[in-house]
């Protein structure tokens, strides 16, 4: 029978190294697992980078936003029946939900501090929240006194808008890699 002494220091110290062994490569692997590699090449999130990746992010959100608020407005002016004073109750809280959800749109966007790189994409989304903001403040005003005028009025911003949201999708930095 083989008897093998080890001291408590020189045991000690392989834990402790197969320890940090192992802990770095578990970092290796969970590194190459998550690392992003659009084609095929991984690439360096500097904090830079991270901000600028972060920004494009919210910046799509707003776009979604802006679609959805744009759908929103469409289906109040499909409303065909305004004569009715439950109608119109339910299409004035609906306006009232857009006007809000358009102002959201506008303070995220003004709130949301751009890397230097993307002020000019903050600009160009603020332009176009503020048209969201003015469709919903004008489908409003149409709910509050309906007309085929304001009607038409409402259509015509709306598309102002929507001309202001498609320019942005169009951002290079919006398109998907």
């Amino acid at each position: 029978m083989i008897r093998l002494r080890l001291s408590r220091r020189l045991l000690k110290t392989s834990l402790t190294l197969l320890a940090v062994i192992a802990g770095l490569c578990s970092l290796y692997f969970l590194g190459d697992t998550f690392t992003p590699r659009p084609d095929g090449r991984p690439i360096l999130l500097s904090p830079s980078v991270w901000a600028t990746e972060n920004f494009r992010r919210s910046a799509r959100g707003w776009l979604a936003e802006m679609a959805e608020v744009d759908e929103r407005i469409l289906q109040v002016l499909q409303a065909s029946d305004t004569a009715d004073a439950g109608e119109l109750y339910r299409l004035s809280g609906e306006a009232e939900s857009l006007t809000a959800a358009a102002t959201d749109i506008v303070q995220d966007i003004a709130y949301t501090s751009p890397p230097p790189t993307m002020v000019a994409l903050q600009e160009q989304a603020q332009v176009a929240a503020s048209g969201y903001l003015e469709a919903a403040m004008a489908t409003a005003r149409w709910v509050g006194a309906p007309s085929a005028e304001a009607r038409a009025a409402v259509l015509e911003i709306v598309q102002r808008a929507r001309a202001l949201r498609v320019a942005l999708e169009q951002s290079q930095w919006l398109a998907r890699p």
